[in-house]
């Protein structure tokens, strides 16, 4: 069973702009062409797109994902190699998380209006200090 891009849209619930995007990079294979011109994907395609779904749900980039369809592409990969991709993955994770601590931990200390005017309102003076002092690190 064939589907249009259309329907292949709404199997997987992304657009039709991603799927195009993700036949461009390499993450979706290039579908064969019916007799008037249009695409053809399968059940496959389907199920590939699902897969990208999932893994952008745990925040993988395109290029993660890119590497786990390589892996699985080829039976003789080792499973090792995924894990190894995953475990840097969460380091990752471990980072952000980390920075998001220090960040909440500063927006507190900015915390307590006094109720008097913006001029000495402690948030916006407080950002501007970061900003002047530091700058905003990613």
């Amino acid at each position: 069973m064939f589907f249009k891009v259309n329907e292949l849209s709404k199997q997987a619930g992304i657009n039709l702009e991603t799927i195009r995007y993700y036949e461009k990079i390499g993450i979706l294979p290039i579908p064969q062409r019916g007799p008037n011109g249009y695409r053809l994907y399968t059940e496959e395609d389907v199920k590939q797109l699902n897969f990208v779904k999932t893994c952008r749900t745990f925040g993988l980039s395109l290029g993660e994902i890119k590497q786990l369809n390589s892996l699985q592409q080829n039976p003789i990969n080792r499973c090792q190699n995924a894990d190894e991709l995953v475990a840097l993955h969460l380091k990752q994770i471990d980072e952000k998380i980390h920075r998001l601590y220090e960040v909440r931990a500063i927006l507190e200390n900015m915390l307590g209006c006094s109720g008097d005017d913006v001029e000495h309102c402690k948030v916006i003076n407080g950002l501007k200090r970061i900003v002047r002092n530091e700058g905003v690190r990613n």
